[in-house]
């Protein structure tokens, strides 16, 4: 019969999932596009159109290296328990966070500038924001194991004589 609880290690596969695909979502929605201005210039009489691009990373210069960041720390995040992990946890939440800050600030610097905006911005704040949720799945503490049934019992075994029997035989080594 299924469990409909996660097992004790989901929660750790998902806080690294988060962490990587955040971190690299954050960092690849940074690097694009987010704003294109079309300008249209004159020069010795022949008209030219010129496209001006404001790239992710002039408007918000911290979640590039924020998202990279996050990636890298899915590593340390996959390979550590107990309070280390925690560590990490609590540095992905507070990475999380300011890279949420970051974003929001650059794209209110782009709703300034004259042109059409990119779904960048959004793309940008979703994987801050899994970053976040990342660190606050490594932080939670994981479930203590379940107790084995009573077959495993051996103060409820009934009395076996062939072990009983094999027990007396062999003299007890002690360590």
């Amino acid at each position: 019969m299924a469990d409909s609880k996660p097992r004790e290690g989901a929660g750790g596969l998902r806080a690294v999932a988060l962490a990587v695909v955040g971190g690299l979502l954050l960092a690849g929605a940074s690097a694009g596009d987010w704003v294109l201005t079309e300008r249209a210039d004159q020069v010795g009489g022949i008209a030219l159109s010129e496209v001006v691009r404001s790239q992710g990373y002039d408007l918000a210069p911290l979640a590039l290296p924020f998202g990279l960041l996050a990636a890298v720390l899915a590593v340390p995040l996959a390979m550590l328990r107990g309070t280390a992990r925690r560590l990490v946890g609590s540095v992905l939440v507070a990475l999380g966070g300011a890279a949420c800050l970051t974003v929001v600030s650059g794209y209110l610097r782009a709703r300034g500038i004259e042109g059409t905006l990119s779904a960048l911005p959004g793309l940008a704040f979703a994987g801050a924001v899994a970053v976040a949720a990342a660190g606050l799945f490594a932080l939670r503490r994981p479930r203590p194991p379940r107790a084995l049934g009573a077959r495993y019992d051996l103060e409820a075994r009934e009395a076996d004589d062939e072990w009983e029997l094999a027990s007396e035989d062999e003299p007890r080594r002690e360590r």
